[in-house]
């Protein structure tokens, strides 16, 4: 934008205020009150001033609108983990003190702990037992800060993936450069934090890992968290904390950066990282993978949750970065709308897929379990070979019960038009095995070279190679 005309003599301006001219991305001008000098602007300021701070977001409102913003990116954030769960809790056990506070909640691992098939599932016949119904019921009116504390468990840093466009659409107008005021912090939390949730195994000897936690919020030298960092227009830096519940029923989304630092920062901070850092990370290793994975629909939803949020203007006629500026009462009304709505996205795919409807995309969703199912096609040849369930070959999530040793043999022997080189090498490495067993409600087989299963592994589950020899 060229410089404007002087407000107050009207020659050519050269200065403008900074207080409140407005800048695009580039941090080129878009408007601006000029003056053609030092003395003009003097002049016009008794004026200006009460016109300027009327432009101007005080700190205290600028700061509620970030509580609006970030109270809104907390419930999509709950909405996206609730329907995009892979992990089946055969039971759930809220632990109250004296005073009736919540002081841990546990889980206990189920027949579908890794979401193979065999788990209650809301994608159960097409979607193979990817997803699992979140077992809301188990939580009545009073436990709602226990439920968000399982709903946060484990993914703090897994909601820089998750969250990114919608953290976007609802902060853009409250800082200056979304790409230079978001970042990413990963912390150490301090040695004295514990949990809410505590993980245990159907027996209560051992806990349970949970499949659907994609990037757990531990390492070798300590827990790790992630929050956003959020420097506002006026200076002001916030923390945004979406997975807080899960160390403590006092969580609160927004904080003023100093006070989060005090309270919930550890020995030190990891790093930081841009904006949308973890999210192209995490779609450059999602791009390498061949085999379809719980993971893999997770990511499908994840994208069906993006277009949602993006679209919500030209869908219904909501922006999100008007959220902020709204009254409590509307505010309240439009943000119950809006997670009812993003619900009822992210379970369209499964419930098509349920249905029997096709992948809407290239790639097949659907588990290899329901591919072996379909009507079997025939090699091109003059062959009578059935291939349909051998090309391809998801060794990882493997469908067959009981594993055929045969199909291993059978897909070496086949034309590289249909099984790749690096499946066959795989299959001979695989018949030097001794056995292979799956266990019930898992849909991977688990292969054993020089000894067999426990005797805990059920005779019925076990495939022992009748052409191996010991080494």
């Amino acid at each position: 934008m060229s410089p404007g005309r002087c407000n107050f003599c009207n020659r050519p301006g050269t200065l403008y205020c900074n207080d409140c001219a407005t800048y695009d991305a580039n941090y080129n001008i878009i408007d601006a009150h000029w003056y053609c000098s030092g003395l003009c602007k003097a002049a016009d300021e008794p004026k200006h001033l009460g016109e300027c701070r009327a432009h101007l977001l005080m700190p205290e409102e600028l700061f509620r609108r970030a509580e609006q913003a970030g109270e809104a990116a907390q419930s999509l954030f709950y909405a996206f983990v609730q329907n995009t769960w892979a992990y089946d809790m055969s039971t759930i056990r809220i632990v109250r003190d004296q005073d009736d506070e919540v002081v841990a909640v546990e889980v206990t691992a189920g027949a579908g702990v890794h979401a193979g098939p065999g788990a209650e599932s809301t994608c159960g016949r097409h979607g193979g037992g990817w997803l699992v119904n979140f077992p809301d019921a188990a939580f009545d009116i009073y436990d709602q800060e226990a439920k968000r504390a399982v709903l946060a468990d484990q993914n703090s840093i897994w909601a820089f993936v998750s969250m990114h466009v919608a953290v976007e659409a609802l902060f853009k107008d409250l800082v200056n450069d979304v790409g230079k005021d978001i970042k990413e912090v990963v912390h150490y939390v301090p040695h004295d934090t514990r949990r809410l949730v505590e993980h245990k195994g159907r027996f209560g000897l051992a806990r349970a890992e949970r499949e659907n936690v994609v990037y757990p919020d531990y390492d070798d030298q300590g827990d790790l968290k992630g929050v956003y960092l959020i420097t506002l227009k006026d200076g002001t830096q916030i923390a945004l904390d979406l997975a807080g519940a899960q160390y403590g029923l006092s969580h609160t989304t927004i904080l003023p950066w100093s006070t989060y630092l005090n309270r919930h920062v550890g020995k030190s901070i990891k790093y930081r990282a841009p904006f949308r850092s973890h999210y192209t990370k995490h779609a450059d290793k999602m791009s390498n993978y061949r085999c379809i994975t719980p993971l893999t629909v997770i990511m499908e939803q994840n994208r069906h949750f993006n277009k949602f949020v993006a679209n919500t203007k030209e869908d219904w006629n909501l922006d999100l970065k008007d959220l902020p500026t709204m009254s409590p009462q509307d505010f309240d009304d439009i943000l119950h709308h809006l997670v009812e709505m993003a619900h009822v996205t992210l379970l369209h795919l499964p419930r098509g897929l349920d249905d029997g409807g096709p992948p809407e995309e290239a790639f097949d969703l659907r588990h290899p379990k329901v591919v072996a199912s379909l009507p079997r096609r025939r090699a091109p040849s003059s062959s009578t070979t059935d291939v349909s369930s051998l090309v391809s070959l998801p060794l990882d999530l493997n469908f067959m019960s009981p594993f055929s040793w045969y199909s291993l043999r059978r897909l070496i022997q086949m034309p590289a038009s249909e099984v790749k080189y690096h499946e066959k090498k795989t299959a001979r490495k695989l018949l030097s095995m001794r056995c292979a067993y799956k266990l019930p409600g898992d849909w991977r087989v688990v292969f054993l070279q020089d000894t067999l299963p426990s005797v805990n592994v059920p005779r019925w589950c076990v495939s022992e190679n009748p052409g191996w020899k010991r080494r």
